[in-house]
């Protein structure tokens, strides 16, 4: 089992050399005009000259390109983002970053330094979520109900819809965007919801309950995977005509205890994440594996199949890289004093 350990110098890389899966039959039920910013060139010929990205390691505002393959993966050193940067999220695949600020949006190209304006999205967002694809993106204030849904993303931004006076639920935690942009689904103390940017639509409840989380769209945006905690389940709802039926897929009797995070990968399959594992299950069939590895958020990556399972609130720490099932632990040097890591210790003095 890969211990939880904090490391000041680097953080650790998982990828593609086998380890045993515990093969599993579930039980229960079946199963956007660009803009090049100061330094841009440097950074995209320093990354070329580096090798292939597979994505990005955010850490608040804080943006390194994981370079290499999986097994021989680094950390680049922080690239400079676009001013007034109060929030930075990886797009699903890591082809892109949605950078946020009081003033304005944008999709960013951290290698590269190209940025596109999102036009409308002023002041921080209550709730932003990117499509499966990477190709839509939605953003939401509570206060007036308001949406803006983008589509053509990153490189040549449109708006697609607009609301406001949104009847949504007051209380959503979560929200994630189907490829389209059309269907969104919502988190909220009460459950599951699904929406749409129509003023007049109510909201469907999915899965009336408390504890859920994690909540994300499959590429065809035909499923959707998020964990109930308080059932210990990994919770899967497939599209069946002009429904979603809510199955789970593991859950107690399984194996799987204290699910944190779901997500699925570039072919399908639906990952969940607990501390010391990773559940891997095939929605078609039930056929569920369980690997040993570090627990944490689940991003897709460029590679196919891959994914990044990192914790956000952790300056330097494991990261699992998984890719086909296939599993290796190496080391990737970090800064010895990371800004991310001077950052934090500020934060803690004040």
């Amino acid at each position: 089992m890969i211990g939880k350990t904090t490391i000041l110098t680097g953080i650790v890389l998982a990828a593609l050399l086998p380890v045993e899966a515990q093969q599993i039959r579930p039980g229960g039920e079946e199963r956007q005009a660009a803009t090049r910013q100061a330094g841009g060139e440097e950074a995209r010929e320093w990354a070329e000259l580096q090798g292939p990205a597979l994505g990005y390691w955010i850490r608040g505002r804080h943006v390194r390109l994981i370079l290499g393959v999986p097994g021989a993966a680094h950390l680049s050193e922080e690239v400079q983002g676009p001013k007034g940067l109060s929030r930075v999220l990886a797009a699903p695949g890591h082809g892109w970053v949605l950078a946020l600020g009081k003033r304005e949006a944008r999709a960013w190209r951290p290698e590269t330094g190209e940025t596109w304006a999102l036009a409308g999205v002023e002041g921080l967002p209550d709730l932003t979520a990117i499509s499966s694809t990477g190709r839509e993106a939605a953003f939401y204030w509570e206060e007036g109900g308001r949406l803006f849904v983008f589509g053509g993303l990153p490189e040549a931004p449109r708006v697609l819809h607009t609301a406001a006076d949104l009847m949504w639920p007051r209380d959503l935690r979560e929200l994630a965007l189907a490829p389209g942009g059309e269907m969104l689904a919502g988190v909220a103390e009460d459950g599951l919801y699904l929406l749409t940017a129509e003023a007049e639509a109510a909201p469907v409840a999915l899965h009336p309950a408390a504890g859920l989380r994690g909540v994300s769209f499959s590429r065809a945006g035909d499923r959707l995977a998020y964990v109930d905690v308080e059932a210990g389940a990994l919770m899967v709802a497939s599209r069946e005509r002009d429904s979603f039926v809510v199955r789970p897929a593991v859950g107690a009797g399984d194996g799987l205890k204290a699910p944190e995070r779901a997500g699925f990968d570039s072919f399908g399959a639906v990952w969940a994440a607990e501390p010391g594992f990773l559940w891997r299950v095939d929605p078609a069939t039930g056929f569920a594996e369980r690997f040993e590895a570090a627990g944490g958020q689940l991003e897709m990556l460029r590679l196919a199949g891959a994914l990044l399972v990192s914790s956000p609130d952790e300056m330097a720490a494991q990261v699992a890289l998984v890719h086909d099932g296939r599993t290796e632990l190496s080391w990737v040097p970090a800064p010895a004093a990371p800004v991310e890591l001077a950052e934090a210790v500020g934060e803690v003095r004040q």
